[in-house]
């Protein structure tokens, strides 16, 4: 969607039925992340703040690597996390340049420290998303968590 294009009224209906989306379903979610506007050439690494009604209250573009990795700060993914006010979850994504997928072993570990590191903090971890301009893969649905 160009964004830039629209009047002021256009964009304040865009921003009010995103606002009142919910993030129930990875299609929802990954969609949300291809308006973004990434560069799908690195690896981009996204977290998605939510309530408990599962409505976005912030969505932030954390970290940004190269074609292969993106290294992930999990202090500051947390920090980020727990400063949302109203924050009872969140969404992890990132994508793959090669247009793959599949989860490597890195995601995966780096998932399950998410995992620990939000029961600790008595936040939902609701799901990681990989994907790429054409497809996604729901790590929860895909039973890696």
């Amino acid at each position: 969607m160009k964004y830039e294009n629209m009047k002021k009224d256009e964009l304040i209906a865009v921003i009010r039925q995103l606002a009142n989306e919910k993030m129930d379903s990875p299609p929802t979610v990954v969609q949300i992340l291809r308006d973004m506007k990434l560069d799908y050439s690195r690896e981009n690494f996204i977290l998605i703040a939510l309530d408990n009604k599962l409505k976005i209250l912030k969505k932030k573009l954390l970290f940004t690597g190269g074609v292969e990795t993106s290294i992930v700060d999990m202090k500051v993914l947390l920090r980020e996390a727990i400063t949302v006010k109203k924050c009872s979850g969140i969404i992890i994504a990132h994508n793959h340049p090669s247009n793959e997928c599949t989860p490597s072993q890195e995601d995966i570990v780096l998932t399950r420290r998410v995992v620990e590191s939000c029961k600790m903090l008595g936040i939902n971890f609701i799901d990681s998303l990989i994907f790429s301009e054409y497809s996604f893969l729901s790590m929860k649905e895909a039973n890696y968590l």
